[in-house]
């Protein structure tokens, strides 16, 4: 028997998979900049030094996969010189047992500051979720280092 070979899309030849990639919109917030994915920052940097790769919230199940969020409600009023992010998420993995949401808000203001607030809910049909949380990486530049190497 021999398989078929299909031509790979585009989008997977580029990206790995058969969509376009996610949309990233710049943010400004007084010296701060960074380039906001769905409930995500990313790249964010302090004049032209980046100080976090990512920004995000993660819900892990029992046996700590990430659980995808579906989101709605997302608003981002961009002022400029500041941005407020919003937008409620969504984390279900029936099989397993998650059933998890939440609402977010990130805030980067005009003097450079960047303020998140998350509130979260459990649903009834919640039976396990391993860990809910905030999540910061740093950028590659800092891979390997301790606090005190700088």
């Amino acid at each position: 028997m021999i398989a078929s070979v299909r031509e790979l899309s585009r989008y997977e030849r580029w990206y790995g998979r058969d969509e376009p990639p996610t949309v990233r919109r710049p943010v400004q917030a007084g010296a701060l900049s960074a380039e906001v994915e769905g409930p995500e920052l990313r790249y964010i940097r302090v004049d032209d030094i980046e100080v976090v790769r990512r920004l995000y919230a993660a819900v892990r199940d029992r046996n700590w996969g990430t659980v995808p969020p579906t989101l709605s409600n997302v608003q981002l009023d961009d002022g400029g010189d500041s941005f407020r992010l919003r937008f409620d998420a969504r984390h279900v993995d029936s099989p397993l047992g998650v059933d998890f949401s939440w609402h977010g808000e990130v805030v980067g203001g005009a003097d450079g500051t960047l303020a998140s607030r998350w509130r979260a809910r459990l649903t009834p049909r919640s039976t396990t979720t391993a860990l809910a949380g905030a999540c910061s990486i740093p950028p590659s530049a800092r891979a390997g280092l301790s606090r005190e190497d700088g």
